[in-house]
């Protein structure tokens, strides 16, 4: 025979104990017509549903509180992020756009500038940093149903417009690059990057890019200039003054988006901060 112990059968609740009795009680009372006693075991068991539903209303606002808080912090974060994507990019290119500017002017000088700014400014002209909002917080709150955690009204309200704001200047973004791409491919068809790269960079940083770059695309040492740029050309070119023109429109556009990006998301961040300090 085995020596294992016996299981022991388990211990009813509290709960259903308390209820059998109450039950008892009631049913006792009624044979016995007893309805003052039927009246306050009645009472007794509506009191304790009533509570026991505040209770749970109770601890499931503590919850919705929370989490609450937990998005409205990560929503802080989010907008901070998308301010500062937008002031590193406008920092990033504005060489990039001043001499994109300079070179489209060139074309329209009496007096061309010199050859080697020409060179120096086509090759810096094609540098972008499309900028996307981050939207994490925002997009779990509507995807989820979870806006409605958001107790102040006029901020739901305010989260839902910059939402809305913010899908319209990515679809702005999304036009401004085909309009770059645009641009980019027509210049690149006709002038050649390495050689302008060959041009604008010091020749101690191309042996160095070649000879750690798996991917260069000038080689180590004197190189052959298949492709020469020449200044004089390039301002007799059309399709190359166009090519400039469209990229420059697309970095006018990308810079509105991130102005307007930078200016939805200081409004609703001074909105939520406000919220979070009450």
């Amino acid at each position: 025979m085995s020596d294992a112990p016996t299981p022991t059968p388990p211990t009813p609740t509290a709960s259903p104990r308390r209820a059998g009795t109450i039950l008892a009680r009631l049913a006792e009372a009624v044979r016995q017509q007893n309805w003052f006693a039927v009246a306050l075991e009645v009472l007794i068991v509506i009191v304790g549903v009533v509570i026991g539903f505040q209770v749970t209303a109770w601890g499931q606002a503590r919850s919705d509180a929370a989490r609450e808080q937990i998005y409205l912090r990560q929503l802080v974060e989010d907008l901070r992020e998308t301010e500062r994507l937008a002031a590193e990019a406008d920092s990033a290119l504005g060489p990039a756009e001043w001499s994109h500017a300079r070179l489209l002017q060139a074309f329209l000088r009496a007096q061309p500038p010199p050859e080697d700014s020409l060179a120096a400014w086509s090759f810096e002209w094609i540098n972008v940093i499309p900028v996307q909002p981050v939207m994490g917080a925002v997009d779990a709150l509507i995807a989820t149903g979870d806006l409605t955690l958001i107790r102040e009204d006029s901020l739901r309200v305010a989260i839902t417009r910059y939402a809305q704001a913010m899908e319209e200047q990515t679809r702005q973004v999304e036009v401004f690059d085909a309009l770059w791409n645009e641009g980019v491919k027509g210049f690149i068809r006709r002038y050649i990057l390495p050689e302008l790269y060959l041009r604008t960079s010091p020749r101690t940083a191309l042996d160095s890019l070649a000879r750690v770059s798996r991917y260069a695309t000038v080689p180590e040492g004197p190189p052959r200039r298949p492709f020469p740029f020449d200044g004089a050309s390039l301002l007799d070119d059309q399709e190359a003054y166009h090519s400039i023109n469209l990229g420059l429109q697309a970095k006018s556009g990308f810079a509105r988006t991130r102005r307007a990006m930078v200016d939805a998301s200081r409004a609703l961040r001074g909105v939520v901060e406000a919220e979070l300090d009450r």
